[in-house]
């Protein structure tokens, strides 16, 4: 009784045999659509625009806001998350950049090209974000690329002329009031009453002043020397990034020989289906 229960799984079990001989009957079908697929893959790269992509790292405008050496960098004017945001929304981005990225005859020109124009973080660096972009050629994506930067280097310089205006100002009133405090000091030092309170205060007042404008002056000038710049010129590939022609047919092959595998099958569960019906 129990090899009898047990028979009729023995018979469902495939053997070596059965799929060689599966293999045997149903090769060409299987190939067949394994060409299909790569004639479909050859289609689609043959139809798809090449796209090369142009890869820029821009360190951000740093300013100097004080006078000691703990960052002897400065601060970004703005935080590169706050650059990111910003350039995800389509009004930040000019005439001239649509122009230089060639998008100028589109439709919505300024949402296309804020999908088109990623800007991430550099890992691991505070100061550095990269700029990827692609469009159907070389030239475009570069030119692209560099007017991109070119904006990011504007608005910068943008954020930073305010303070570098109000530096100057209030540099100007504090050299002034060091002039001044200064006569008083030499005035007191000539007159024997150098142990005053006015002569102290006033000698404070001088050290005071010197510092402000020491620390005015490395702001106003790491505002003209710090500015936003490219870590190395912008750089695109002589090869498109996609489609990846290889990549492309492989995959396609896959594919077809994945299909014809599963069509075969099914033709096969479908004959024995009916088969099984008569």
């Amino acid at each position: 009784m129990s090899e009898q229960s047990f028979q009729p799984i023995a018979d469902d079990e495939i053997s070596i045999k059965d799929i060689v001989d599966f293999l045997v009957e149903s090769w060409k079908a299987i190939i067949a659509a394994g060409l299909l697929g790569v004639a479909a893959a050859l289609t689609f790269v043959m139809v798809t625009p090449s796209q090369y992509e142009a890869t820029a790292q821009i360190q951000m405008a740093q300013i100097s806001i004080n006078n000691n050496n703990t960052n002897p960098l400065g601060s970004n004017v703005e935080l590169p998350s706050l650059l990111i945001a910003r350039h995800q929304v389509p009004s930040t981005y000019t005439e001239d950049e649509i122009k230089a990225c060639g998008l100028e005859g589109k439709k919505m020109p300024q949402e296309a090209l804020s999908k088109l124009a990623k800007f991430t973080p550099v890992k691991g660096v505070d100061s550095i974000v990269e700029l990827k972009i692609r469009l159907e050629s070389k030239e475009g994506a570069l030119a692209c690329a560099q007017a991109l930067f070119e904006n990011v280097k504007e608005s910068q310089s943008l954020i930073i002329k305010p303070y570098i205006e109000e530096a100057k100002s209030l540099l100007a009133k504090y050299q002034v009031r060091l002039q001044e405090t200064q006569s008083l000091v030499a005035k007191a030092d000539k007159s024997g009453s150098a142990l005053s309170a006015a002569y102290l205060a006033n000698r404070d007042e001088v050290k005071f002043l010197t510092d402000e404008s020491i620390r005015l002056n490395a702001l106003i000038t790491s505002g003209d020397a710090r500015q936003t710049k490219l870590v190395a010129p912008v750089y695109v590939s002589d090869l498109p990034v996609f489609p990846k022609k290889r990549i492309s047919l492989v995959l396609g092959l896959l594919a077809g020989l994945l299909v014809g595998l599963l069509l075969v099958l099914l033709r096969k569960a479908w004959n024995s289906y009916k088969a099984g019906t008569k």
